[in-house]
């Protein structure tokens, strides 16, 4: 417990990062118990190569290949800042070794030379185009239900922000948080 109030002091706190926390916490919990497992291999990496990301979808509508282009270039150059420490942290605060498939130099070299229309198609239907060479990879190997589920991310898709009732905004501070870690 310690260890992970020493990452929480790290950080600037909001909402929905507590809820992908401790949402990430729950699970491993969980994995720690059933499995002995080194190595968890995460997904980072896909969203923003893919346009897997709701705001990928207004981006399109306003700037179209162009706009959407350039937004994944920005999203892959800061991801090390904003997503690879903090998972990491966490993962590795319970013994583990995070393992990053969708960003080994290889993976994104390859998806940088696609143009991105061949890696999403956002004209289409959410739960299709998004993501769209990672959806038809999933179906050519028989995963064609996964291959059309729609996104959910961790702290929505896990409803753990809707645990409290509160009128708080995934950009919020939480002043619960902040208020137990000073006591």
């Amino acid at each position: 417990m310690d260890s992970l109030l020493q990452i929480i002091f790290g950080f600037i706190w909001n909402i929905m990062l507590m809820s992908v926390l401790i949402f990430c916490n729950l699970c491993s919990l969980r994995v720690v118990f059933v499995y002995s497992l080194q190595i968890v291999l995460t997904g980072i990496g896909a969203d923003e190569q893919l346009a897997g990301y709701s705001r990928h979808r207004v981006c399109f509508k306003k700037s179209g290949f162009e706009g959407l282009t350039k937004e994944l270039g920005m999203e892959l150059s800061r991801i090390s800042s904003r997503n690879l420490g903090r998972d990491d942290r966490v993962i590795g605060d319970h013994g583990k070794e995070a393992r990053f498939p969708f960003l080994d130099e290889e993976v994104v070299s390859f998806l940088n030379l696609l143009p991105v229309w061949e890696k999403a198609n956002l004209a289409l239907p959410r739960g299709i185009g998004e993501k769209l060479l990672l959806r038809l990879a999933a179906a050519e190997l028989g995963l064609t239900a996964s291959a059309v589920l729609p996104k959910r991310a961790m702290q929505f898709g896990s409803r753990i922000a809707k645990m409290e009732n509160t009128s708080e905004k995934a950009s919020d501070k939480c002043t619960r948080l902040q208020t137990a870690l000073r006591e």
